[in-house]
C-alpha cells in the first residue's frame, strides 16, 4: 500500500544519511535537535548563512552528513569567486561569535567537522545563556582567505576581498599598535570606507578595544590630524 511504500522510501533516505555519517565521522557529535529532526523527517536540507569579510552573505543548503570540506567549493561558487583566480583550498571557515558591545571572536573550524553539529552547538549554547539570564551572543560562519595571493591594479575582486579581510581583522582587534599608529590606520579607514560620515565620528574607524581604552574626543582629534596630513601630502 501507499503508506508502506512511503515508510520504505523514508527508511532508505535515513539509511543513506546514516551511512554517509558513519563513513565521515565528525570531530564532535550531537543528536539532531528539533528543527534538524523535522528536516530529516521531511527529507529536506537545512540552509545556513555564510559570510565574507566584505559583508556579503549566501544561504547554502547542507545535508546532515556534510562536512565543511564538502560544502567549501559550493560556497566559493555561490559567492561568485573565480576558483581559478583564488583556489578553494586558499579559504578556510571561521566561527564568529558576536557578544553585544564586545569585540568579535573568531575560531578556525576543522574542515572534517559536520556542519549540522556546529549548528546544534550554537543552539545549545544559546539555551545555556538564556538559562543564566544572560543575552546570548550571535553566532555565524565566515569564510576567509588564509594564504596570500598576488593582486594587480585592475584586480577589483582581489583588492576588495583583501581590503575587507584586513579591515575585519583590524576591527576585531587582531592588529594592536600604539595610539599614533592606530590613528593613522583609522584615518585611512575613514577616507576609504567612511568618507560620507561626519568628520568627528569615530564609529567604524577605530576598533572597539581602542574606544574602550581612550577618550573618544582624543581619538577623533588624532584621526582628524592624520586625515589633514594625508590631504596635505596629496597636494604636494
Amino acid at each position: 500500500n501507499k503508506n508502506s511504500e512511503k515508510e520504505e522510501e523514508y527508511l532508505r533516505y535515513l539509511f543513506k544519511k546514516m551511512l554517509r555519517r558513519i563513513e565521515n565521522p565528525p570531530m564532535i557529535g550531537y543528536m539532531p535537535i528539533k528543527y534538524q529532526m523535522m528536516a530529516l523527517m521531511c527529507k529536506r536540507q537545512i540552509s545556513i548563512p555564510v559570510y565574507l569579510p566584505v559583508g556579503n552573505s549566501i544561504l547554502i543548503k547542507v545535508e546532515s552528513y556534510d562536512t565543511f570540506a564538502d560544502i567549501k567549493e559550493r560556497v566559493i561558487a555561490e559567492f561568485g569567486i573565480n576558483s581559478r583566480r583564488i583556489k578553494p583550498e586558499m579559504f578556510r571557515f571561521f566561527e564568529i561569535v558576536n557578544f553585544e558591545n564586545e569585540e568579535l571572536e573568531e575560531s578556525p573550524i576543522n574542515e572534517n567537522q559536520i556542519v549540522w553539529d556546529i549548528m546544534t552547538y550554537w543552539e545549545l549554547a544559546k539555551e545555556k545563556y538564556k538559562e543564566a539570564n544572560s543575552p546570548p551572543p550571535a553566532f555565524f560562519l565566515m569564510v576567509k582567505v588564509i594564504y596570500a595571493f598576488e593582486i594587480y591594479p585592475d584586480d577589483i575582486e582581489g583588492i576588495e576581498l583583501c581590503f575587507a579581510q584586513c579591515y575585519f581583522d583590524y576591527f576585531i582587534g587582531r592588529i594592536r599598535l600604539d595610539l599614533n599608529a592606530m590613528s593613522a590606520l583609522a584615518a585611512c579607514v575613514k577616507k576609504i570606507k567612511l568618507s560620507n560620515r561626519p568628520e568627528k565620528e569615530i564609529l567604524g574607524s577605530f576598533p572597539i578595544w581602542m574606544v574602550k581604552k581612550h577618550d573618544k574626543a582624543d581619538l577623533a582629534t588624532a584621526m582628524i590630524e592624520n586625515i589633514r596630513q594625508m590631504e596635505a601630502e596629496s597636494l604636494t
